[in-house]
């Protein structure tokens, strides 16, 4: 009896050691998907806040208001100029103090922008189980292309997010994925003491992201109209830019007809050399690629961007366009379905901050109106009633008829138009999602 029941009781002890080791065992992948989880979240994270255009406070979240930093200003900075002669072809390096953290707080997001100063969030108790992500971003080796690395936390807790997701990853000399190996690793920021408890798992997750400009291809004139231009009694005015950014005030590939139209040649070039009309090679690609090829999106494609705000404005849409690019909203990519009406007078768009607007359908201009950037327009009439001035360039996917007693005034502005190529999006290079055990 003795001999059986020492059997049963090592049979028991056996059965519950493993009992608690598949216990441990389930725990440690609980622990290790959440913190998997967490850094997923930080990629989708770091790239939505990339392309909000929004101010946002210290927590991360939009000021409402002009006041405040944008996310891609603090964190990215402006994007290489690949037309400049002695441009550097990488994105500017952050500062290593600059990465955001957030952790689950009451069952949503809590972020400290923009260096990620964990004190200046609400405490967490010690037995809540708070989920974390830090970022970084980096400049990669190749041109135009930025690296996101991201350490993930099953408990938020400092001694995880004041890590720096880099060295964490590459533990020693080295850098983030395709880096130079020969530079060491930032230092990591010092930890503020906010809680004590170590965290159970940490995940790394390092993706590239591209830029995808609003305007790959600018114009080369004041007004290009793919199609033929009529403008009967209708008043343009068209300024050439010197060259060699411009030169053309008026670049057609139909024939044109305008009697009223007034062309204003750059210093020191004829009036015959600005205007370049019967072009084939602008009549060559069908409507919907010739949109593609200077967005390098179709139509359908480039409205679906987070960067581009749709606005119904089949009607007069004066408000709904002042309120989507005023500094609280900040966006300056905007499709107009229906067309371009404004009533009111209006200043849209600054030379610092200028606005890409595709009117997807006719322009009608009923008050005095002043556009700082490009005006696309997939619709065959443009009318101005009051008198309009754009200066950046206007663009005619087809035909164009122009209508109305305003004159409709172009200059043509290489330097506003070339700030339009860094306002573009942030995307996912596809094939550079790595993982780090």
């Amino acid at each position: 009896m003795l001999v059986a029941a020492f059997l049963l009781a090592l049979i028991a002890a056996f059965a519950h050691a493993n009992l608690l080791v598949a216990q441990r065992l389930a725990a440690r992948e609980l622990q290790s998907a959440r913190a998997g989880e967490a850094a997923e979240a930080g990629l989708d994270w770091a790239l939505a806040r990339l392309n909000a255009p929004q101010p946002l406070d210290a927590r991360c979240e939009p000021t409402g208001a002009a006041a405040g930093h944008r996310f891609r200003d603090t964190h990215a900075g402006a994007p290489p100029d690949p037309g400049a002669s002695a441009a550097d072809p990488h994105w500017p390096s952050p500062s290593p103090a600059l990465q955001p953290a957030c952790r689950v707080h009451d069952g949503a997001w809590q972020c400290a922008c923009p260096g990620g100063d964990l004190a200046a969030l609400d405490p967490i108790p010690g037995n809540d189980v708070s989920p974390g992500f830090r970022i970084r971003l980096a400049p990669h080796p190749a041109p135009g292309i930025m690296s996101l690395t991201v350490q993930g936390c099953s408990h938020a807790d400092d001694d995880c997010l004041a890590a720096d997701p880099i060295a964490e990853a590459f533990p020693g000399p080295g850098a983030a994925p395709g880096g130079d190996p020969d530079q060491s690793v930032p230092p990591s920021p010092a930890p503020s003491p906010l809680l004590n408890r170590t965290p159970e798992a940490r995940a790394h997750r390092a993706l590239l992201l591209a830029h995808l400009p609003a305007l790959a291809h600018p114009p080369t004139a004041a007004l290009t109209v793919h199609g033929g231009l009529t403008l009967g009694a209708a008043r343009w005015e068209l300024a050439a830019a010197a060259p060699p950014q411009g030169g053309l005030a008026l670049h057609t590939g139909g024939p044109v007809h305008a009697p009223a139209l007034l062309v204003r040649p750059a210093p020191g070039t004829s009036t015959a050399a600005t205007r370049r009309q019967s072009d084939a090679t602008l009549m060559a690609p069908r409507p919907a690629h010739r949109f593609a090829q200077r967005m390098r999106l179709g139509h359908a494609e480039w409205q679906a961007l987070p960067t581009v705000r749709r606005i119904d404005c089949h009607a007069a849409c004066d408000t709904s366009l002042s309120n989507a690019t005023a500094p609280a909203e900040g966006f300056q990519m905007i499709w107009l379905e229906g067309g371009l009406h404004l009533s009111r007078a209006a200043t849209l768009g600054t030379p610092e901050q200028p606005l890409l607007l595709v009117s997807n359908g006719p322009v009608e201009l009923l008050a005095p109106v002043r556009v700082h950037g490009l005006v696309y327009t997939t619709g065959s009439t443009w009318r101005d009633e009051a008198g309009a001035e754009v200066v950046g360039a206007v663009v005619a996917e087809g035909s164009l008829h122009g209508l109305g007693a305003g004159t409709t005034q172009v200059r043509h502005d290489p330097a506003t138009l070339a700030r339009l190529a860094g306002v573009g999006t942030f995307v996912r290079v596809p094939g550079s999602w790595k993982d780090f055990p």
